[in-house]
Formats: C-alpha cells, sequence, structure tokens
C-alpha cells in the first residue's frame, strides 16, 4: 500500500494568497551571496536574503544550500513566516530523483530527474516539476545557471541576478599543480 500524500493545510486555507504570491514579481538585493558554514552540515555552505514581492505572503526570504560545496549539488527555497512549514516553493539540483506518486499519471511519468521545482497544488499536496528551459538546459545544471532558471521561474529581478559562492574567511585561490612558485624570483 502505498504511503497517502501530505495534504499542507495552511496552504489550502490561502491559496489564493499564494497563487498571486508565486506568480508575482519579485525582488532581492544582487549579488546574493552564500558565504556562510551550515551548522548542521559542515561541509555544506548556506546563504539567505530577504525577497521582497508584489503580492507579498508574510516575510519571504530566499535560502539557498550548496552541499559539500558542490556547485552542482544545491538547492534554493522561497520561505515565508506566515506558514508553520515555512516552505513556499523550492528548486533541487544533484539530490537524485522525485517521486509524484499522488498524481493520476502513468508510472513512468511519476519520476521527476533532478534539477526540479517542488511547489504546491491547488490540492495542497507538494509535487515536483521541471519546465522547457531545464529540459534544454545541460545537466547536471550548475549553481550560476541554476540560480539564473530559478529566478526566471520565479519571477525575481527579471534577469538582473547574481549569485557569489565564498566561503567566509577563506580567500578564492585556485590549486595549480604546473605551477613554479619560485617563477619569477631572482635569487642574490
Amino acid at each position: 500500500m502505498s504511503k497517502q500524500p501530505k495534504v499542507d493545510n495552511e496552504i489550502l486555507s490561502i491559496l489564493e494568497d499564494y497563487h498571486l504570491f508565486i506568480s508575482s514579481d519579485k525582488s532581492m538585493d544582487m549579488p546574493f551571496c552564500v558565504n556562510k558554514v551550515d551548522g548542521n552540515h559542515v561541509t555544506a555552505l548556506k546563504g539567505e536574503a530577504e525577497i521582497t514581492a508584489a503580492s507579498p505572503l508574510g516575510n519571504t526570504t530566499l535560502r539557498c544550500q550548496v552541499r559539500d560545496k558542490n556547485e552542482f549539488n544545491y538547492s534554493f527555497s522561497i520561505l515565508s513566516d506566515r506558514i508553520q512549514s515555512r516552505m513556499l516553493f523550492r528548486m533541487d539540483e544533484g539530490d537524485g530523483t522525485h517521486w509524484n506518486r499522488h498524481l493520476p499519471i502513468p508510472v513512468e511519468q511519476q519520476q521527476v530527474p533532478t534539477p526540479h521545482f517542488h511547489k504546491k497544488g491547488d490540492n495542497g499536496i507538494e509535487y515536483a516539476y521541471r519546465t522547457d528551459r531545464i529540459n534544454e538546459s545541460p545537466v547536471p545544471l550548475n549553481i550560476h545557471d541554476g540560480f539564473d532558471v530559478f529566478c526566471e521561474e520565479c519571477h525575481i529581478n527579471h534577469g538582473q541576478v547574481e549569485i557569489k559562492i565564498q566561503e567566509e574567511g577563506n580567500l578564492p585561490l585556485e590549486f595549480e599543480p604546473e605551477a613554479d612558485p619560485l617563477k619569477g624570483v631572482n635569487f642574490l
């Protein structure tokens, strides 16, 4: 017997406001910085910024987590203080396949590989989906391209987006194994 999907009754009670928020224009300060070590996952970086929406839904923020400090393993989430679960919308990349088992579609169409989005349906049940832009993009999708796709789907800043990934306190140096550290040094 398959597990019954969880219905988000809070979303159902504000469904019209939820749809208005999801489809409304939003803005946030750029660049969006992901630079703090996640306290729960020391190999992950996180970032958070306030979002302003034309049709607000409480205080909303954008949160990003980069798992294992890998630009191909991340998630973006829009959170609100208006509902207890906080999660309004999400994009995942690098964490495998989501199953929409509750949808009345053939089994082979229930699998939604990453990258994909998550939002609530009119029945209050979360589902995953892909867009044409994701389907036309190379996978895996690096975080810079993923942020652009996410902001487009969420109507954030109309293409004027920038993300910076840099752990706080570390210099952005790259290791070059063939580099000669003494090149150009004159010994007396």
